[in-house]
This record gives C-alpha cells, structure tokens and sequence, in this order.
C-alpha cells in the first residue's frame, strides 16, 4: 500500500523532495474539498501534474497553496503525458515566490477591509475568519477569546444557509457581552462588534454594500 496522509501534516514541498531525490516512478494524488489533483515522478523530476483543469507547472503551483488534503502516493505509475521539463527545485521556488505574493495581497486585502468597516460610524471592532475558522485579520481592539464562539455560531450560520439553499439575506445579531453583527463575506466570515447604542438597521444599508463589494475577493 503507499503512502497515505494528509498535507496539513506531511507538506506538499517535502513529498515532492522526497520523490525526486529518491528517484521514484510515482503517481502522488490529493484531495482537497471534492478538488483533485495528481503529481507525476520519474527520473528524479516532476514530469506531469493535473488540478481541476489546470495542467504542468501551473497544476503544481496552484496544489503548493493548498494547506490541507488527502494524500496518497502510488508506485510504478507512469505519466499518462510529459507536461513539465523544469527542474523540481525551480518549480517549487516558483510556487513559494508566487505563494508569498499572494500572501502580502491578501494581507492589504484584509488590512483595508477591517479599515473600511470600522470606519463606518457605530462599528467598534471588526474581525475576519476564513472558511477553516482562523483569524485572516482583526482591529487591533477585538477580543480574540470570544473567537471560538463565534465560530460555533458561524457554523450554524453555514449549516442554515446550506440547507436555505438561499443564503442568509441580513446576517445575524448576537449579545455576549457585546453587541456583535455576523454575516458572511464570500467563502469567508465577517464579525462586527457594535457600539452599544448603535442600531444596526442605520448602518445595515452601509455594511451590505461594503460586503457585496469585497466579497468577490473573499
């Protein structure tokens, strides 16, 4: 049987080092969120790789941003074509540079949408968690502790759109301690700690519009 994990745990950069220096014919294959993807070996190089519709080196990079998924590598399979003439370590150099530009985009991305929303007049704090439930950014006032509850209610918020089939159309009051407003900004989360006096049907109109403007890049 080959090797099985996830890449949350064994990286992709390391299996694929470890394919090429030991020379194996190998088919590598990855599973990402019903996304599929597969890497080819021989001669010590990336000679093949497929995700979604992408093919070659740009298969390779766009699996290099992938921070979890299924993996299985199987022996003796051979390319079904020759996609990739480059040496493996460029490749991966390639993938890491285009990752770390990707990277300082979203930052500015998140660093000016949490400006715009605690610019609008009765937002304290405002806090931005991605699909997995991590922190991509957050005002410097946020209370990080209550993250892991809103969490849980963004997952019931998720579960409620899914079966809706419709969305969620105003997002969701909520009180702990505070007065938060939670919504979703594309694939990911938005959390909105209010002023205590706020009342959230003003600044609503304001709020949808901000969202509907960045959730594409979201």
């Amino acid at each position: 049987m080959g090797l099985v994990g996830n890449i949350r745990d064994l990286k992709l950069p390391n299996l694929i080092q470890i394919n090429c220096m030991e020379k194996n014919v190998a088919k590598l294959i990855i599973e990402n969120r019903n996304r599929f993807g597969s890497v080819y070996f021989a001669n010590g190089q990336i000679v093949h790789a497929e995700f979604n519709d992408m093919i070659g080196e740009d298969a390779v990079h766009a699996m290099l941003r992938l921070r979890e998924g299924i993996f299985k590598v199987e022996g003796d399979v051979a390319a079904p074509a020759i996609t990739i003439k480059s040496n493996w370590s460029n490749i991966l150099l390639e993938g890491m540079r285009l990752i770390d530009e990707d990277t300082e985009s979203a930052d500015r991305l998140n660093e000016n949408t949490i400006e715009d929303l605690t610019a609008i007049r009765g937002i304290e704090e405002a806090i931005i968690l991605s699909p997995m439930g991590e922190v991509s950014a957050a005002s410097i006032g946020f209370d990080q502790n209550i993250t892991p509850n809103l969490n849980y209610v963004f997952f019931k918020i998720d579960r409620i759109e899914k079966l809706l089939q419709n969305g969620i159309p105003s997002g969701l009051m909520i009180n702990i301690g505070k007065k938060y407003y939670l919504t979703k900004m594309g694939s990911h989360f938005l959390g909105l700690q209010l002023e205590d006096k706020t009342q959230i049907d003003i600044i609503l109109p304001m709020i949808k519009q901000l969202v509907s403007q960045k959730s594409a890049a979201f």
